[in-house]
């Protein structure tokens, strides 16, 4: 059985750390002088209010959470967080609808990095501010900064962990989560004052740097930019992030072929979704090797999205184990990820959020496609969406935006985006019978 007043009181724990938040912005808008003030003023109000509602009207006795309560709590909070983070655009003049300002929070705290903004410059800097702090705050993990704290107020953390995390290998967590929490937050926080740097150095102004650190970081991908790194125009920026191929066919020099094609794929590879030049004018073969790696992502337990490399590897050595048994039928073959024997139980596991992912994709295709959409645009859109990759290719590309997708659509693609951030069992779970019987 749920234990209704113990989520509801963490939640709100949750609701007033994203609400806290908002102060930095709210702050820096004051100082400015800028038209961001009163949204996100109101903002922070709203979720101040709510926030400390959950908390001392459905008061508790401080508890370990179970597993089954953890799940649900991660889930209700990146909604929460989406909700609560929507709310500056919302009550700003710039974005039109609640379906818009959901979206774009969504995509900022999931860090996919895909926007409904046709004009980023016309931004007040305090509310770019904070489309870039939905990134850093979510890079990290929303969870993973509640849990840092969760101590202080009597309860563990490492349901919640699992239920975020789940292709991390928690035997490597120091014995108490908290103190690993805070550990992991600090690095965090070091490695973007060093990106920082390197870009003041290498040009940028410091509120670009402020930004674009806080994107690259979380492998986001929003940008103070319509164009994003290719409005900078320098060489320097770019190779300060990303690299790795060459664009076949290009008339560039190559130089600049070679920097824009390395910058690219690392930036797809990683999900962090900067865009350098407009990858969609590129020939086929090129775009095709972009939407592949969309598929890839990067590394078990990091912010990336995609499929992951380790289980992609893992994927190709079972194809491989399934050719010898046919041709050795006697023969007892295990299968070793870096010297280690993998069990039959991660296998299957392993394969069936493969083929789960699948189903989405096709599911939610079904959806864009049914909407009008071309068939080019709904497979990456959705492909950029549950992978937490940003820009697609077709009428969603990395000079384009989703501000035409249809309502549902909308909707949709944010639900692909909180599936692929909690690696799809965590929500889709709550949403199933099974999980609501006692």
């Amino acid at each position: 059985m749920i234990r209704w007043p113990a989520i509801v009181q963490l939640l709100g724990y949750f609701i007033i750390g994203i609400a806290a938040s908002l102060i930095a912005p709210l702050l820096f808008a004051v100082v400015e002088g800028d038209a961001g003030v009163y949204p996100l003023l109101v903002s922070l109000l709203i979720g101040g209010a709510v926030g400390a509602g959950a908390v001392f009207l459905r008061r508790s006795d401080p508890h370990e959470i179970n597993r089954r309560e953890g799940i649900l709590l991660v889930a209700l909070a990146w909604v929460a967080a989406a909700v609560l983070g929507g709310l500056p655009y919302f009550f700003s003049s710039y974005v039109g609808t609640f379906t818009d300002s959901f979206f774009e929070s969504m995509s900022g705290f999931t860090t996919t990095g895909a926007t409904i903004l046709t004009d980023i410059e016309a931004l007040p800097h305090s509310l770019l501010l904070w489309r870039a702090m939905t990134h850093w705050l979510g890079g990290m993990g929303i969870i993973l900064l509640g849990i840092a704290i969760l101590p202080l107020i009597g309860t563990g953390g490492m349901e919640l962990y699992r239920a975020e995390f789940s292709g991390a290998r928690s035997e490597k967590l120091r014995p108490r989560i908290a103190e690993t929490a805070l550990s992991l937050w600090k690095i965090y926080v070091v490695l973007t004052l060093v990106e920082y740097v390197a870009l003041r150095f290498a040009g940028m102004t410091p509120f670009d740097s402020v930004c674009q650190s806080f994107a690259t970081m979380a492998t986001g991908g929003f940008s103070t930019r319509g164009l994003s790194i290719e409005a900078f125009q320098s060489p320097a920026i770019e190779t300060g992030a990303i690299m790795l191929a060459i664009v076949p066919g290009s008339t560039l020099p190559l130089e600049t072929s070679f920097r824009q094609a390395l910058f690219q794929v690392v930036s797809i590879m990683t999900t962090t979704g900067f865009s350098s030049t407009n990858f969609a004018q590129w020939v086929p073969v090129a775009t095709f090797v972009l939407l592949m790696l969309m598929f890839i992502g990067g590394c078990t337990g990091s912010t990336a999205g995609g499929m992951k490399v380790a289980r992609i590897v893992l994927l190709l050595k079972v194809i491989g184990r399934e050719f010898r048994k046919m041709a050795e039928k006697r023969a007892v073959f295990a299968i070793r990820l870096e010297g280690n024997a993998v069990g039959e139980g991660t296998i299957a596991s392993v394969l069936n959020l493969i083929y789960l992912a699948f189903i989405i994709n096709f599911s939610a295709c079904l959806i864009l496609t049914a909407s009008g959409l071309d068939l080019i645009t709904a497979f990456s859109a959705v492909s950029a969406a549950m992978f937490n990759i940003g820009p697609g290719l077709g009428s969603v590309g990395p000079v384009d935006n989703y501000a035409h997708i249809p309502e549902l659509s909308k909707w949709t693609l944010s639900f692909c985006m909180l599936a692929g951030r909690l690696e799809f069992y965590t929500v889709l779970v709550v949403v199933t019978p099974m999980f609501w019987r006692k």
